[in-house]
């Protein structure tokens, strides 16, 4: 039975029972593997399907393609975050591409989306990221500079994660969420399961 996700009035994604298959079977890789999982979602909001799968970092620098149809959503796996969360560059690859970012952290029973808002563009109908949206990129990327200087040399220091938590929530402002349950279920043949 497929999934929707309601994030407005304006905005809802109906998961196929095709993509459900494919995001919990995403999550099992990921379990085994303790790496990032994902593929795009292809088609429309109504009829879709996955893209192709991808593991480790070539999710990270380019998920695989939906051949000729449209882009509509990005789902990813979070190996080592306990919470569905996106990642300050999941909400900016959002945004920049106009696509719900959906993500599962592996600690957690939920997968959940975000969808950008309007007020994130100074133009909807053309894509147009807000001043607002490309000063957080320009931030980010010399955020993420210092950041891995830091990392190869030591912990991040507490100003550098507020950096971090301050662009997240400014992003976080503009996005829609919604959220689904999976729950456990010790009988199936895979022991995830959408709960609806």
């Amino acid at each position: 039975m497929p999934l929707t996700y309601r994030f407005d009035k304006e905005g809802y994604l109906k998961l196929s029972d095709e993509v459900l298959d494919s995001i919990l079977e995403a999550i099992k890789k990921s379990r085994e593997t303790s790496k990032e999982t994902g593929f795009y979602i292809c088609g429309t909001r109504d009829k879709n399907f996955p893209g192709k799968m991808c593991i480790g970092i070539e999710c990270a620098i380019e998920p695989r393609d939906c051949h000729s149809s449209r882009k509509i959503s990005f789902f990813h796996t979070h190996p080592t975050q306990r919470v569905s969360e996106p990642s300050v560059a999941d909400i900016l690859f959002s945004i920049y591409n106009y696509l719900v970012m959906c993500v599962h952290g592996l600690e957690s029973a939920s997968v959940c989306c975000y969808k950008p808002k309007r007020e994130a563009y100074d133009s909807l109908a053309m894509r147009i990221p807000s001043e607002k949206v490309n000063n957080i990129w320009e931030r980010y990327m010399k955020w993420q500079v210092k950041f891995r200087e830091k990392t190869i040399a030591g912990e991040p220091t507490y100003a550098e994660w507020k950096e971090y938590k301050d662009m997240y929530k400014d992003l976080m402002e503009m996005v829609v969420e919604d959220c689904w349950k999976l729950k456990y279920v010790e009988s199936k043949r895979d022991p995830w399961e959408v709960e609806i």
